[in-house]
């Protein structure tokens, strides 16, 4: 049993507590632990209100007597505690619920995904798809889309991006939509609380290796474009050296490419997004890119 947070006058009727952002479960406490679960920032389905909801690499356990401001992660010193309090967070599922799960003790709620669609007049947290995106055939069987809200495969090799996949379907304050793919889309732009941009980061993204096996490679790309520092190229796989390149035109609205890479074909390579710069229009929206090829493991 725990004290109440204002006054000694009485114990706490509670043993255990759950934190919640919306519909997603975050950590619990008992007695005096605290387990937080690991999350991306701003993560999809909690809405508007997600722009506040910073990422949490790993699981933290911290003791609030000892470590009120929850400074000193210890939970590899307790992997008992963890297990005990993760516990706990299953319960909770079942019962309270959490993002997607409807608990059995619901006692009403909508149909549908468990998510929050967003504060009145503001954008959904996953929007639905745009309605503009070109409806282009896939050039080949290999695509990559990120309607997982992930990277998947792909990897930042180089500096760091704050949010590379994110849910927004045009920038704050704008009235021109990317004309992506479905929800998600590769962005060297957005920052971790997902409602806020930046032209400072700068980092290299590239896809998985694969043969290429087809004529044609497309993608759709919209931000800036510099032939040394901004652009999407295709490169060798082994060599790193590049092949191709293409990049935005100074707009918001994503523009179709379509590479000839017939030249290539039977070669090992990579999609790579290069954003190494910091002046106006120095980042890149990048989605939708397709082409026959056989990935190689």
């Amino acid at each position: 049993m725990t004290q109440p947070a204002f006054g000694n006058n009485e114990t706490s009727p509670r043993d255990d507590y759950y934190y919640y952002s919306g519909c997603l479960l975050t950590g619990v406490r008992s007695d005096q632990w605290k387990l937080v679960l690991p999350r991306v920032a701003n993560p999809p389905g909690t809405g508007w209100w997600g722009r506040m909801i910073e990422a949490i690499p790993e699981t933290q356990l911290y003791h609030l007597e000892n470590d009120p401001g929850e400074t000193n992660n210890i939970a590899g010193e307790h992997p008992a505690i963890v297990r005990e309090l993760m516990t706990k967070i299953e319960s909770a599922r079942k019962e309270l619920g959490d993002m997607k799960v409807v608990g059995s003790g619901a006692r009403f709620f909508d149909k549908g995904p468990r998510i929050i669609r967003g504060a009145p007049g503001s954008q959904p947290s996953t929007p639905t798809a745009e309605k503009k995106y070109d409806n282009f055939p896939p050039a080949g069987n290999l695509r990559f889309s990120f309607e997982d809200g992930t990277i998947g495969a792909w990897e930042v090799v180089e500096g760091e991006f704050g949010q590379p996949v994110t849910t927004i379907s045009a920038l704050p304050n704008s009235k021109s939509p990317f004309a992506r793919h479905g929800n998600y889309h590769l962005s060297t732009l957005m920052l971790r609380n997902g409602n806020s941009v930046s032209d400072k980061q700068t980092g290299v993204l590239q896809s998985p290796a694969f043969k290429l096996e087809g004529d044609k490679a497309a993608f759709l790309v919209s931000g800036g474009f510099d032939k040394k520092s901004l652009y999407v190229g295709l490169i060798d796989a082994d060599s790193g050296a590049l092949l191709i390149q293409a990049g935005g035109s100074k707009g918001h609205k994503m523009k179709r490419i379509v590479w000839d890479v017939a030249k290539w074909k039977g070669r090992n390579v990579r999609f790579q997004v290069v954003d190494k710069s910091v002046k106006g229009w120095g980042h890149l929206n990048i989605d939708d890119f397709s082409v026959q090829g056989s990935l190689i493991r």
